[in-house]
């Protein structure tokens, strides 16, 4: 039979092997040994608690029952514990986006943390500022896309306008050979070679719609469109912009301007009270600026004192937008109206400064 002694250092080896699974019961001793066997076993108790304790620590396992006040031995792993469940919601607080939390508890590990932190807030920053850049480039290609979309509409509405007007004319053109024929079968020649006549100057007065009006797409679909209209309404209408290279760089910097100003020649083909009216769009470049001139003359039909009894209501309210641009130092627009002359001319003027803007 084994001495007190030699249960006791049984007990110690045992635990020593394996704390985790070794019997810590030691009935039986003697008096003089019970309360060493008690004081050995309670040591090996808590030992077998910090043991278990990190264990679980070391699986990942934060949610483990924390050892009694009484275990001294837990002391430090339980501070461990604690500074870990510390670095576990600060790393919550990362993922969420909070770039501003530090670890300053746990050593080099603080610095590799801290670093880490760091290099996603850049990389972060990195991500946004070419996301911001994409968006901002498709915006630019957007507007870009928009502008081109709106000159084929006018491509559109002017091909449109022309086809139709061709449907229509070719209707008239029958009719009217068919009077000649008529004309010419009577033997009242005179007559016939002035209806042949007037057939010549329709088909001279007809819009061609790839003739070149400038040399900028945006006026060339303008002015064609100006000369499409003009042709239903029966307007006489000639038209030429050239725009050297240095305004044309940055001509969409006034293209806002041109627009009202395209709209103001609109408002003198709707004066219905004009007869023989003739439309003259040009451009001129004079001591660094670039002015584009369009002429309205007409031989018959009465002009108001004011231009504005021409214009109506809405066509004087743009003349007074265009008008403001007076005060500007690098665009104007001025006209001249004239009565006695039964004459108007608009003349909006764009300064090289303006362009390079």
């Amino acid at each position: 039979m084994k001495s007190d002694i030699e249960r006791l250092t049984g007990l110690m080896e045992s635990a020593a092997e394996d704390i985790e699974n070794c019997d810590l019961s030691v009935e039986g001793l003697s008096p003089e040994y019970e309360a060493l066997g008690e004081a050995i076993t309670s040591v090996l108790r808590q030992m077998r608690e910090v043991y278990e304790f990190t264990a679980s620590i070391a699986d990942g396992d934060l949610s483990v029952l924390i050892p009694e006040r009484h275990n001294y031995f837990a002391g430090p792993v339980k501070d461990l514990y604690y500074k870990l469940r510390h670095l576990t919601w600060q790393a919550g607080e990362v993922a969420k986006g909070d770039y501003s939390q530090r670890v300053d508890f746990l050593g080099a590990f603080s610095d590799s943390f801290n670093y880490m932190i760091t290099e996603l807030e850049k990389r972060e920053n990195l991500v946004r500022q070419e996301a911001d850049d994409k968006v901002h480039q498709a915006q630019i290609r957007s507007e870009k896309y928009k502008k081109e979309i709106e000159q084929q509409m006018i491509y559109y509405h002017t091909y449109r306008d022309y086809v139709q007007s061709f449907l229509d004319f070719r209707v008239q053109y029958k009719k009217m050979m068919g009077e000649v024929y008529e004309l010419f079968r009577e033997k009242r020649y005179d007559e016939g070679r002035m209806m042949i006549a007037r057939i010549n100057d329709r088909m001279a007065s007809d819009v061609v719609v790839n003739k070149r009006y400038s040399n900028n797409e945006f006026f060339d679909a303008t002015i064609a469109e100006m000369a499409s209209q003009c042709h239903k309404k029966g307007i006489s209408f000639i038209g030429s912009v050239y725009i050297p290279d240095d305004y044309l760089v940055k001509i969409n910097n006034i293209i806002e301007y041109l627009f009202d100003y395209a709209k103001l020649v609109y408002y003198l083909m709707d004066i219905r009270t004009h007869g023989d009216r003739k439309i003259v769009v040009t451009s001129k470049l004079r001591n660094g600026w670039l002015s584009i001139i369009a002429n309205y003359h007409v031989e018959t039909g009465k002009f108001p004192p004011e231009i504005h009894d021409c214009l109506g209501e809405d066509g004087s309210l743009l003349l007074d937008k265009m008008r403001c641009l007076d005060d500007h130092p690098d665009q104007f627009f001025n006209y001249l109206y004239n009565p006695e002359e039964r004459k108007i001319k608009f003349c909006f003027h764009i300064s090289a400064a303006s362009a390079e803007k």
